[in-house]
C-alpha cells in the first residue's frame, strides 16, 4: 500500500473581471485570461443588448446609391455603403484610387521598400519548402517556356512508375534524391515535356551531362554497363 501523506493542491487562484454591461463578476482562471485575452461580457445576452445600446449605431446615406442606412459608430470611415455591393461598385468606377496603374505602381514600390526584408525572408522559406517547384520553373525557363509542359504530378507519375528508382544506379528514395533528367538536353533542342522525362540521382544526371542516353527500356543490371559504354 502506498505510504506517506496526502497534500492537496493548492486551488489556482481566479482572475476577477467586470462585465461592461450588468457589471457582474466574472472569474477565469491565469490559463484562459494569457489563451483569450480580458473577457469584456459575462454572457451572450450581456454582449448583444450592449452591442444595441443607445448610440452604437448612426445613420447616413449611402455614398454610393444614396439609400438611407445605419452602421455601427466604430466601423465609421470617411465614406461608408450600405452594402458590399455598392462598396466594390464604388472601387470599380472612373478616377477611384485603385484603379490608376500609376498610383498602384506607386504603392507597391514603397510598400516593398519599407518591408524588404520581411518579404525577402518569406520567399526564401517558401524556395526552401518547394524546391521541386523553383527547379521545374528555372527548367521551364531554360526550354523557353513561361510555365513549361511538365507539371509536377507528372513527376510523381513517372517516378511511381519506374519505383522511385534511379534508373541509371538502381539506387531508390529516400536513400538517394531523384531528379527529372532530360533524354534529350535541353540544350541540344529536347523539349521539356513528361515523355523526355527519367527519374535519374543527382550523381548520375550529372555524369550523364548532356549526352542523349535512355535507360528507360533497359534492366537494372544493363545500366552501368550502358553507362560506361556512352561514358
Amino acid at each position: 500500500m502506498p505510504t506517506g501523506h496526502y497534500q492537496r493542491k493548492q486551488r489556482v487562484t481566479r482572475l476577477v473581471f467586470a462585465c461592461e454591461m450588468c457589471r457582474n463578476e466574472i472569474k477565469i482562471k491565469p490559463g484562459e485570461f494569457r489563451a483569450r485575452g480580458k473577457p469584456r461580457f459575462c454572457s451572450h445576452k450581456c454582449q448583444g443588448e450592449y452591442n444595441k445600446r443607445p448610440g452604437t449605431f448612426k445613420e447616413f446615406l449611402c455614398n454610393y446609391c444614396g439609400k438611407p442606412a445605419r452602421k455601427r459608430t466604430y466601423f465609421w470611415a470617411a465614406k461608408n455603403y450600405c452594402s458590399r455591393t455598392c462598396s466594390g461598385a464604388a472601387k470599380r468606377v472612373d478616377g477611384a484610387r485603385w484603379r490608376d496603374p500609376v498610383k498602384i505602381k506607386d504603392y507597391m514600390r514603397k510598400y516593398t521598400l519599407k518591408n524588404r526584408l520581411r518579404l525577402n525572408a518569406q520567399k526564401n522559406e517558401w524556395k526552401k519548402n518547394n524546391r521541386h517547384i523553383v527547379n521545374a520553373i528555372q527548367r521551364a525557363r531554360r526550354a523557353g517556356a513561361k510555365y513549361g509542359d511538365f507539371l509536377p504530378h507528372e513527376w510523381d507519375e513517372i517516378k511511381n512508375r519506374y519505383g522511385r528508382e534511379c534508373l541509371a544506379c538502381g539506387q531508390r528514395e529516400p536513400e538517394i534524391k531523384l531528379e527529372p533528367d532530360h533524354i534529350q538536353a535541353l540544350a541540344k533542342g529536347g523539349a521539356h515535356k513528361a515523355d523526355n522525362i527519367q527519374p535519374l540521382c543527382r550523381s548520375c544526371n550529372a555524369r550523364k551531362g548532356a549526352k542523349f542516353i535512355d535507360f528507360r527500356a533497359q534492366s537494372a543490371s544493363k545500366h552501368s554497363t550502358a553507362f560506361r559504354s556512352t561514358s
